[in-house]
């Protein structure tokens, strides 16, 4: 196993501990709440399961990989927001903003990525 296969599999370990955490610790009195909770502990589960995808990947993401990791960013900000209550989402909010600058982030990777992939090809 590489470096880079046991990092990805120790923090897809971790995304999963966040969401027992979640799930667990997360003070969900009301429906709406509980609705967060739920949402936040899939889509951080499901991000940890994009990690372990990425082990048998060895830095070669394929888009529906991203694809899958970009999902489950929106969801966990979904889950912020279910949690918190849609009345409190505004565009200049951190979290927000932070979601933002990771998806900008991302897009510029795979960019890198199928640069670097179509140079290797010639």
């Amino acid at each position: 196993m590489t470096w880079y296969q046991a990092l990805n599999a120790v923090e897809a370990g971790l995304w999963g501990l966040v969401a027992v955490w979640i799930l667990l610790k997360v003070p969900a009195e009301t429906v709406q709440r509980r609705r967060g909770v739920r949402i936040g502990f899939v889509a951080f589960l499901a991000f940890g399961l994009s990690d372990a995808f990425e082990v048998f990947h060895e830095a070669r993401i394929p888009l529906w990989l991203w694809g899958h990791k970009i999902a489950c960013g929106c969801a966990i900000l979904c889950a912020r927001f279910t949690w918190l209550g849609w009345d409190r989402f505004h565009w200049r909010r951190r979290e927000v903003l932070f979601a933002g600058f990771c998806l900008i982030a991302v897009l510029l990777l795979i960019l890198l990525q199928r640069l670097s992939s179509a140079e290797s090809r010639l």
